[in-house]
């Protein structure tokens, strides 16, 4: 097999693993018990008129399949809707002050296993057939 043969194959594995992991976290929130809204609306003064309303602007009086549809559309258009917490679109809280947070927690993190990494292998390099590279070689 080439390389063109095993680009294409590993890049259609890749779609369908994504294609797979979006289907999953779809159906996740569908099979547990209640209603999604169930939690937003807990105050018993709600009336369901209300609750009726806020099925029908979340899509949850849809059938499933349609459901599934609009999930996969608003996924791939990069439209996630807007946060019940703030009101703000979560698109917005994505790409705002979380992602800097999380590019910050997470460079420092590959830095610093970089660093020990090779730290670790030149101790082991050094140390080979000692205790010491069979310790290191088990707990990598």
């Amino acid at each position: 097999m080439g390389l063109k043969e095993y680009a294409v194959r590993r890049g259609l594995q890749t779609i369908a693993t994504f294609f797979i992991l979006i289907t999953v976290g779809f159906f996740l929130f569908r099979v547990m018990p209640g209603d999604p809204t169930a939690i937003l609306l807990l105050n018993p003064r709600i009336p369901p008129e209300t609750r009726q309303l806020l099925r029908q602007q979340l899509g949850l009086d849809k059938p499933l399949w349609l459901q599934y549809f609009y999930y996969i559309k608003n996924f791939f258009l990069g439209e996630f809707g807007y946060s019940f917490h703030t009101g703000k679109p979560v698109v917005e809280m994505i790409f705002g002050y979380r992602l800097i947070n999380t590019l910050i927690l997470v460079g420092t993190s590959v830095v610093l296993a970089i660093a020990i990494g090779i730290a670790l292998g030149a101790l082991a390099a050094l140390r080979r057939g000692t205790k010491v590279d069979v310790a290191l070689l088990t707990f990598s």
